[in-house]
């Protein structure tokens, strides 16, 4: 139940994304107004509530991708540890982008 919950939370962050973009293509004033209003605190706290949400959701989809893709010659256990080598690999690579500019 919290899995599906949890997609609900996936979704609202999505949307916050796509605002993201949008104010950026929008010109400098937009993109500031908008940083604005996502540097308030409680706006930091629902980032950290999605942020804790949307973790959830990517690890349960990581425990049972393993019973839904796992078949021969890879089994279940192969594939939930392929996809945590995957998602540190592409943080890893992020967090040394971002830490560039």
């Amino acid at each position: 139940m919290m899995r599906e919950l949890s997609s609900v939370f996936v979704a609202l962050y999505s949307i916050f994304l796509i605002t993201q973009f949008c104010s950026i293509s929008e010109g400098p004033e937009k993109y500031n107004a908008w940083l604005s209003v996502f540097q308030s605190w409680w706006m930091i706290l629902i980032h950290v509530v999605i942020g804790v949400f949307v973790l959830l959701h990517m690890v349960t989809w990581f425990r049972i991708s393993g019973r839904i893709f796992g078949a021969k010659p890879l089994t279940p256990a192969m594939v939930t540890v392929a996809n945590y080598i995957v998602w540190a690999v592409v943080s890893i690579v992020i967090i040394y982008f971002v830490a560039l500019f």
